[in-house]
């Protein structure tokens, strides 16, 4: 068509329409092939294609097929299928849906795309894409990207304006970035700002722009040329360039450069430089070990693991694990350093903790805790705080108000200057000053628990405004000057020599092991090793020693115990006084010292060295101190409340009395264990010895475990005191000691010897055994009963079985090295035995009755013994005080093999009986040791002991088993004599013998063992036995009723005890055994009741055999040594 107007064209797919220039169709759907060089109204594309060169000057409704346009569509263009692509003008609104094509090289206006856009070149006003695009070339002025939109700008591209909220990335270049949502890579340019609040940025290129993080992240490895504002909630992570960054959020540097940083949020250097960092006090700061920061201004959290240039501190907290190469200023907060600071430190306030090196020197106005490396000068000042330990290779200077502690070891210091105000306190270590290094105080230094050494000739330079004081422990190692005032408490030491100037003041309660030269004050209650020269005043308050010589021209008040080599006393003259009184002081004689005027009057301490010589009569009602060998008086009048003290822990001190002697003080000594004996210092009273005295031993700890007999603590001439009382002494455990007077020997010794509850243990083994060998197996024959009626069958078997029951009280006593002890032991015993025999009897054996049977037995029960306290100051047992007391159970089982007989001696009506009896036996004990700790104050009362223990009320027996074996052989023989036949009373007397050899496994202790002898019991005894016998109705059975005297005697000899103590050593038995005698029983009678039944059994009974025969009888025991009761019942069946 060339010309004219089609008012309404439908080309249909088969049709082929070609509009010239001339030409013009108001109307036109196409499904075919069409070109338009003309003008058409509206286009309905429908399918096939449409090129338009012309104009489409109204609405383009695009469904299906192709259109391309190099000319100007004018109205507004839907595509719902198909494709467009334009080079020409399309001057309406654009509407691209899913499935739908648009490709625009030419001018668009806007742009709305839910499918797919190119834009290839030219320009397009809007593009609101939530479809797919792709500006390759051309400018797009506004983008708006929606969440479900994927945008591409490819190098050729250029945005104007991009708002994203989906999926965009840029190789070309935008103008601005609104970032809401989604992602969005760039690596090509941002030129203009930047506003991100949510989604993902990633910069590889340049953004030129501001960028204001509100939300989401950026992780740019490219450019950021513009101030970057990271906001709560937001990250930042970059590893290329940027230039100012604020953080309120979330930083990473992981490499490139920043140039400046403020971190009020959370910020991480793990890579690259950051040039400038200033962190806030609400900032958290990490500066990893591959981060470099070069500046660093903190007022908040800091952790360094990496390289910082200069450290600006003012508040918050830095911790230093890596490295701060520059200079480091502290104004506030703290700093802790684990690593490096390589320059000078300056603190004005906050607090340094410094752990490892620092490479410069320190100003310090706040507060310092050193215990690494620095290696500059340290200088406190203002009221600054220091505590030190460790290396300072430097000078130490200490003024105004500041106060310094050096608690730990200190070395490389080349001086100290302390002076103002200002404290230097040494509390622990040991420091040392280089060679050649000076001291200078004219503050306070204070040295407790510590040492300061010096080298080179290092003098200690105390000035008139200097105070210096050397604690408890503390040594000062160097000479000390001093114009000021210096105090040197006890169990301090100055090792050099002291010299105190005029106007001076010096305390010396401690050692100088120099020289000391007074020209000031000086009060002396310590040691001076070498010489002492006082031309001032010297106070002497307590005791003191001054080994050298002691000179003296000035003035000398002795108010307390001074001791010296030599005494030179110049500007005045001596006098020599018959009556020389020491009161309120203290005088020392040394070893070369003589006093020889008439009488010495002591009130207060007079002290002997070894072989000091008083040849004075001495009243003494204070302390006298001698060490060694001394004479301590010509007479001695010792009053009470004085004290004489020769204890000094080794034992071997000897005070000498040339005359007569009254002792009614107390004298301290020691008792030691050396050289395999007993040692104890000792006084010797050549004349008359009276009074009452008080012996009080220190040192005998190693007593309680050494027994060598005993050793002098006092001899004398004649006389004897009237009275003692002493202490100290052990009087718990297996060993104890006790004071007595050998008037033979002139002397009283300490006599030690075993515990009378040691020999009181085995007198109570020895009392069980003799129990159960005379009470619990008390002396008895066989239950053998002859036939009521013999019968045709003589000889038969027989059983019978026997149970004993009972109590006894048994005492005994114990002989030792320090006396005769008393033991008691109470005992609950039963038992039961079985015998079986074979017997003929009506003569059968030449007119003899013999059985011959076994026996089988069991006893058991329970033994107590208490223990009572020995009391050292008398040598005997308190019976009111019971310590413990000694429990044991026993269990016995024996066997026994037997003989008896008994004939009839014709018409008289006697019958003639005897018995033998061989027994073995074997018997277990469980012993226990039961503390009484109820008197545990009373023994400390009593022993002068507040330090004892429940334990030690125990003598030290181990609770323990242990067995006991024994033999027996026994025999009896009676006499049964008619004595009123009409009325069948009978008297029967009786002899018997019961021989017993028993041996006993050894006991043991904590600290030793007992060892005791076979006891050899010897028990013989006599009884008298009146009996009635009645004849049963039935003539079948018989009741015998009887009464019983028996006295029983043990001719055994007393059974000895050894008891051996171990070597605290070697844990082997020690020195010589301590022995101890037990006693046995004695003589002690019985008295019995009892009753006998036979019964002669019919053939058809109901018990098998031919006669039973039952017995009941009720014992009692008793002597000054037992009190016992029993009851026995016992039962037979003879076959």
């Amino acid at each position: 068509m060339s010309g004219g107007t089609v008012a309404d064209l439908e080309n249909s797919a088969s049709g082929d329409l070609t509009i010239a220039s001339g030409g013009t169709v108001t109307a036109l759907g196409n499904a075919g092939t069409a070109s338009n060089a003309g003008t058409v109204g509206t286009l309905n594309q429908t399918g096939g294609s449409f090129a338009n060169s012309g104009i489409v000057s109204g609405a383009a409704a695009i469904s299906g097929g192709s259109v391309t346009n190099s000319g100007s569509m004018d109205g507004a263009v839907t595509l719902s299928g198909g494709t467009l692509d334009s080079s020409g003008t399309l001057s309406g609104d654009v509407t691209v849906a899913a499935g739908a094509e648009l490709t625009t090289s030419g001018i668009a206006g806007t742009v709305d795309n839910g499918g797919t856009v190119s834009v290839t070149g030219g320009s397009t006003a809007d593009l609101n894409n939530s479809g797919s695009a792709t500006v390759s070339g051309g400018t797009v002025a506004d983008l708006e990207n929606s969440a479900s939109g994927d945008l591409t700008i490819a190098s050729g591209g250029t945005v104007t304006a991009l708002g994203n909220a989906g999926t965009a990335s840029n190789a070309g270049t935008v103008g601005t970035l609104d970032q809401t949502g989604g992602s969005f890579g760039n690596s090509g340019s941002v030129s203009g700002a930047a506003a991100i609040s949510g989604g993902s940025v990633t910069n590889s290129g340049s953004m030129d722009g501001a960028v204001t993080l509100s939300g989401g992240s950026l992780d740019s490895s490219g450019t950021l040329n513009g101030e970057v504002t990271v906001a709560a909630g937001a990250e930042l992570t970059t590893s290329g360039i940027a230039g100012t960054v604020d953080n309120g959020g979330t930083v990473s540097v992981t490499g490139g450069s920043v140039a400046d940083l403020t971190n009020s949020g959370s910020a991480t250097v793990n890579g690259g430089t950051v040039t400038d960092l200033q962190n806030s006090s609400g900032g958290g700061l990490t500066v990893a070990s591959s981060g470099t920061v070069a500046a660093l201004s903190n007022a908040g959290t800091v952790t360094n693991a990496g390289a910082v240039g200069t450290l600006n501190q003012s508040g918050g907290s830095f911790t230093n694990s890596g490295t701060v190469s520059g200079a480091a200023a502290i104004s506030g907060g703290t700093v802790i350093n684990d690593g490096t600071i390589g320059g000078n430190v300056a603190i004005s306030g906050g607090t340094l903790t410094n752990n490892s090196t620092i490479n410069g020197g320190i100003s310090n106005s706040g507060t310092l805790v050193s215990t690494g490396m620095i290696a500059g000068d340290l200088r406190n000042s203002g009221s600054a705080t220091a505590d030190l330990s460790g290396t300072l290779d430097g000078s130490l200077t200490v003024q105004d108000s500041a106060v310094v502690t050096v608690s730990g070891d200190l070395t490389g210091v080349e001086s100290f200057s302390n002076s103002g105000n200002a404290t230097l306190a040494f509390t622990g270590g040991s420091t040392t000053v280089a060679s050649g290094g000076t001291v200078a105080n004219g503050g306070r230094v204070e040295m407790s628990g510590a040492t300061l050494t010096g080298s080179g000739g290092t003098v200690f330079e105390n000035s008139a405004n200097g105070s210096l004081t050397v604690g408890s422990s503390a040594r000062l190692e160097m000479g000390l000057e001093n114009s000021g005032t210096a105090a040197i408490a006890a169990g301090g030491n100055v090792t050099g020599d002291v010299i105190n100037s005029s106007g001076a003041t010096l305390d010396l309660d401690g050692t100088v092991t120099g020289d000391v030269t007074n020209d000031g004050t000086a009060t002396l209650a310590g040691d001076v090793s070498g010489s002492l020269s006082n031309r001032g005043t010297l106070t002497v308050d307590g005791t003191s020693e001054v080994a050298g010589t002691l000179s003296s021209s000035g003035r000398m008040i002795i108010e307390g115990n001074l001791s010296f080599g030599a005494l030179e006393v110049s500007g005045g003259s001596s006098a020599q006084a018959v009556g020389m009184n020491v009161s309120g002081a203290s005088l020392q004689v040394s070893g070369s010292g003589v006093l020889a005027s008439g009488t010495l009057t002591n009130t207060s301490s007079l002290g002997l060295s070894d072989g000091a010589t008083v040849h004075a009569a001495v009243v003494n009602s204070g302390t006298i101190i001698a060490d060694g060998t001394v004479t301590g008086a010509g007479q001695l009048t010792h009053q009470a409340g004085a004290v004489i003290d020769l204890a000094d822990g080794a034992g071997d001190d000897v005070f000498r009395v040339s005359g007569d002697a009254v002792l009614n003080g107390t004298i301290e000594m020691d008792a030691v264990f050396e050289d395999g004996a007993i040692q104890s210092d000792v006084v010797e009273v050549s004349g008359n010895l009276s009074g009452r005295a008080t012996f009080n031993f220190s040192n005998t700890e190693d007593l309680t475990s050494r027994l060598t007999g005993s050793v002098d603590v006092l001899t004398y001439g004649s006389g004897g005191l009237q009275g003692v009382t002493v202490s100290g002494l052990p009087n718990t455990g297996a060993a104890v000691y006790a004071l007595v007077d050998n008037s033979s020997a002139g002397a009283y010794q300490l006599q030690g010897a075993a515990n009378p509850a040691v020999g009181g243990l085995a007198t109570g083994l020895t009392l069980t055994q003799s129990l159960m060998g005379s009470v619990v197996n008390r002396p008895t024959s066989p239950f053998v009963t002859g036939l009521a009626v013999p019968g045709e069958d003589v000889c038969g078997l027989g059983t019978w079985s026997r149970a004993t029951g009972g109590q006894a009280t048994a005492s005994g006593t114990s002989e030792t090295a320090l006396g005769s002890y008393s033991s008691e032991l109470s005992a609950d015993y039963y038992g039961f035995q079985i015998g079986a025999d074979y017997s003929c009897f009506n003569g059968y054996f030449n007119g003899w009755d013999l059985s011959f049977g076994g026996i089988a037995g069991y006893n058991g029960g329970t033994t107590t013994q208490p223990v009572y306290y020995f009391d050292a100051n008398t040598g005997l047992l308190n019976p009111n005080v019971r310590t413990s007391t000694n429990r044991s159970s026993f269990s016995q089982r024996y066997g026994s093999a037997y003989a008896a007989a008994s004939r009839s001696l014709g018409d008289s009506g006697r019958v003639l009986f005897a018995d033998v009896q061989i027994r073995a036996d074997r018997t277990a004990f469980d012993l226990e040791n039961q503390v009484n700790a109820a008197v545990l104050d009373t023994v400390r009362t009593l022993s002068g002991d507040a330090t004892l223990t429940a334990e030690d009320l125990s003598f030290g027996v181990q609770d323990q088993s242990y067995d006991s074996r024994g033999l027996t052989i026994g025999a009896s023989a009676g006499l049964s004599i008619p004595l009123n036949e009409a009325k069948d009373l009978r008297i029967v007397p009786s002899l018997g013998f019961s021989f017993s050899n028993i041996e006993t496994d050894t006991l043991y202790f904590d600290n030793g063992e007992l060892e005791i002898e076979d006891i050899e019991s010897r028990v013989g005894f006599a009884g008298l036995t009146l009996s009635k016998s009645k004849i049963g109705l039935s003539g079948t059975s018989a009741l015998n009723y009887f009464a019983t005297a028996t006295v029983y005697h043990d001719f055994g000899s007393p059974v000895e005890s050894k008891f051996f103590l171990y070597d605290p050593d070697t844990g082997e038995r020690a020195g010589t055994a301590l022995s101890s005698t037990s006693s046995n029983l004695g003589t002690y009678g019985e008295l019995s009741l009892g009753l006998n039944y036979t019964k002669i059994l019919e053939p058809g009974s109901a018990l098998p055999g031919r006669q039973l025969d039952a017995s009941f009888r009720a014992d009692t025991r008793f002597s000054d040594r037992l009190d016992s009761w029993g009851v026995t019942a016992q039962i037979r069946l003879q076959f």
